[in-house]
């Protein structure tokens, strides 16, 4: 009987509880602070300039294809891992704005996350 009683206590709790999480919700505020807008004039310079807020110098960086975001998407594990920016390429050529990221940084150590045989296999373009 007293856990039937328990049951019944615990049911009713919930139930008021959550009216009253409807009724008078936690109101949230935007961060009235600082904020740095980041952009490029496409999403590879856009990689870049977030790079250059976020990194003086990096011995990893991870390439992803811009076309595909669930290639950057998957990204982000590894970038955390290593603390290392995620730029953005082509699927068929590394454009300039990545490469002068890459060398900027000093970028020792390069894991790609895109669908290509070889980083080599990709052209570089002017």
């Amino acid at each position: 009987m007293k856990l039937l009683q328990l049951k019944s206590w615990i049911a009713r709790l919930v139930i008021v509880s959550f009216f009253f999480l409807i009724k008078f919700p936690t109101p949230f505020y935007a961060d009235n602070g600082n904020i740095d807008r980041l952009e490029g004039t496409d999403r590879y310079k856009t990689a870049a300039a977030i790079s250059r807020k976020g990194w003086d110098i990096s011995d990893y960086a991870v390439l992803a294809r811009g076309d595909d975001f669930a290639d950057a998407l998957c990204a982000g594990p590894l970038a955390a891992k290593y603390n290392a920016p995620i730029l953005m390429t082509e699927p068929n050529e590394l454009n300039t704005a990545t490469l002068d990221e890459m060398k900027r940084l000093g970028v020792k150590h390069l894991y790609k996350e895109i669908t290509v045989k070889t980083l080599s296999d990709l052209p570089i373009r002017k």
